[in-house]
């Protein structure tokens, strides 16, 4: 009988050392509660978002050909300040689901953040270059538009996350 108890322990303990900690019982996609707290934050994202890619634009179009870094500094203002604060909010949220999730919404998440993460970096770029003592119109532009080019890849990140992590309608 002894012998017996130890064997299925053994087999148990193997087989749960094989399965691995990953796939006991991690879920595929977010809880509600994670859920309410992502859309909490992507709802102040994409709220400033749009409105710091149009006020990029704008600045970039009605400055064209100038080289006066201070009219662009004021044209500028704090938008990059808000963005990021948004950014850092968004940001902070993702990083509460690494490693809680399994599947298609891990991949998910972890495309999105490296997305963020390189949002995150062109936005603390045009930032430093709207509010340095020595402006230079070269580097707002780019960074500006460099912004611009990113946005497009962040969103359809966001997309994939919203279809793989959020949790699916009980019937």
């Amino acid at each position: 009988m002894r012998g017996t108890i130890v064997a299925v322990v053994s087999a148990v303990l193997a087989l749960g050392a094989w399965l691995g900690p990953a796939s006991a019982a991690t879920p595929q996609r977010l809880s509600n509660i994670q859920w309410a707290g992502y859309q909490r934050a992507y709802a102040s994202f994409s709220r400033q978002t749009p409105k710091s890619v149009a006020r990029f634009r704008s600045c970039l179009s009605s400055t064209t050909g100038s080289r006066d870094a201070r009219a662009m500094q004021r044209c500028f203002g704090n938008t990059a300040d808000l963005e990021l604060t948004q950014t850092l909010n968004l940001s902070s949220t993702l990083q509460r689901f690494q490693k809680k999730t399994a599947g298609a919404c891990d991949a998910s998440l972890s495309k999105y953040q490296g997305q963020l993460f390189f949002w995150r970096s062109t936005i603390t770029g045009v930032k430093r270059a709207v509010h340095s003592n020595v402006a230079n119109v070269a580097t707002i532009e780019g960074n500006a538009t460099h912004a611009r080019q990113i946005y497009p890849l962040l969103t359809s990140a966001a997309k994939g996350f919203a279809a793989a992590c959020k949790p699916l309608a009980r019937a």
